[in-house]
């Protein structure tokens, strides 16, 4: 029996989550390979540790941040015409 540890998927279920949502990331910026992702989400200057120690929770916020920074939600023009 695993105790669950903060911020590390333990379960299938977790490890599927934190996969899919970087698959997600990672399908967003088709230019980059897999490795340049991930170290480009490390390369935050408020990150203290290296990709080897952090958690797997931690990881995927960095690569959420990093896929917000590179594709920020850009929203429509939208155009409003007043009629009397």
């Amino acid at each position: 029996m695993s105790k669950h540890v903060e911020g590390r998927a333990t379960l299938d279920l977790q490890k599927k989550e934190v996969i899919s949502k970087i698959l997600n990331v990672w399908l967003s910026n088709p230019n980059l390979r897999l490795g340049q992702l991930l170290v480009n989400a490390m390369s935050d200057p408020s990150v203290k540790t290296d990709i080897f120690f952090i958690e797997d929770y931690d990881l995927l916020k960095l690569v959420e941040e990093f896929n917000d920074k590179q594709n920020p939600v850009i929203y429509p023009q939208i155009t409003v015409q007043i009629v009397k």
